[in-house]
């Protein structure tokens, strides 16, 4: 017996609504989160001078930008140094954040390209695996007065637009500026080796979560800790 174009249809949207909800969802992914372990290693060597804050109210008064948002990928960033000297340059890298919500300042575009230092023996693919794609982040971070390649001031910069599209601009994450997310529950500040229990959102100005330890609180650092004992 032949069946009508209408029932035949009707079949045929019958069995895709059928295959759809045989097949398996993927919208719901997984979350990405980095480990610290991983973080410490790329970063090893690299060390900074600072003055703690102990609230995210004052480091945002130091910041150009504070924005929250997930990691796109990391490249190769500027070099920089005294080129005319046997000294080692410095390398760096440009970590890719896409950004979800700017608090404070403007950012041109989808994405916000902030640099980092990164030691010698630090390679490109260890980057990636500190900084995964999707992890969560939030920045606090200033311009980079470097504005073009080659001498500038003090400091000569070579490949100043590396790791970035033409235009961009290139911002450097203040100290206790710069958190990732490590598990659904604990931040991690890479450039302090602080972790807390807190979430993005506790690091936002006016959060409860700053990147320092403050007055009187144990160490959360774990190589810390085991030195003041």
């Amino acid at each position: 017996m032949l069946k009508s174009p209408t029932a035949a249809a009707l079949l045929c949207v019958a069995a895709f609504a059928l295959a759809a909800c045989a097949t398996p969802s993927t919208s719901g992914a997984a979350p990405v989160y980095a480990d610290a372990d991983t973080i410490s290693a790329a970063g090893d060597s690299v060390s900074f001078d600072y003055e703690p804050v102990t609230s995210t109210k004052e480091l945002a008064a130091m910041a150009d930008v504070v924005t929250t948002g997930t990691v796109v990928g990391v490249q190769d960033g500027p070099k920089y140094g005294r080129f005319d000297d046997e000294m080692n340059d410095i390398s760096s890298v440009v970590i890719e954040v896409r950004v979800d919500k700017t608090v404070q300042g403007e950012v041109a575009g989808s994405s916000v390209y902030l640099s980092m230092l990164s030691p010698d023996a630090t390679t490109l693919d260890d980057w990636n695996r500190a900084y995964p794609t999707g992890v969560g982040v939030v920045a606090y971070a200033t311009r980079s007065p470097e504005g073009a390649q080659g001498a500038t001031g003090e400091i000569d910069t070579e490949k100043w637009q590396a790791g970035r599209p033409e235009g961009a601009a290139l911002h450097v994450p203040l100290v206790q500026g710069f958190a990732v997310q490590v598990d659904e529950k604990h931040l991690l500040w890479p450039l302090t080796g602080v972790t807390r229990e807190a979430t993005l959102r506790d690091a936002l100005p006016d959060g409860p979560a700053v990147g320092t330890q403050l007055p009187g609180e144990e160490p959360t650092n774990p190589a810390e800790r085991e030195g003041s004992r």
